[in-house]
């Protein structure tokens, strides 16, 4: 519950998480990744309330996802460079 949350603790709203946190999910992904036990449970902050999360658990599993890697094609995988026959 909210009363049990330190008062340094920030708190964030679903709005918050995409475009300052990166996390892309929607409400129904979240709630099955939460129920799964893959993504931190969110606080209510109030009854009926939004849904908002712990900031330094978010933090945590931001960093605890594996980092995206870009690999380029090389020249001699770019098969829009063929040569037509």
């Amino acid at each position: 519950s909210v009363a049990d949350i330190p008062a340094a603790e920030k708190l964030v709203p679903f709005q918050k998480l995409e475009p300052v946190y990166g996390v892309p999910f929607g409400r129904v992904h979240l709630w099955r990744l939460m129920r799964a036990g893959k993504f931190p449970l969110s606080v209510k902050t109030s009854a009926g309330g939004r849904s908002c999360w712990l900031e330094t658990e978010l933090i945590a599993w931001i960093r605890s996802r594996p980092r995206a890697i870009t690999v380029r094609p090389s020249v001699s995988d770019d098969t829009s460079r063929r040569r037509k026959r």
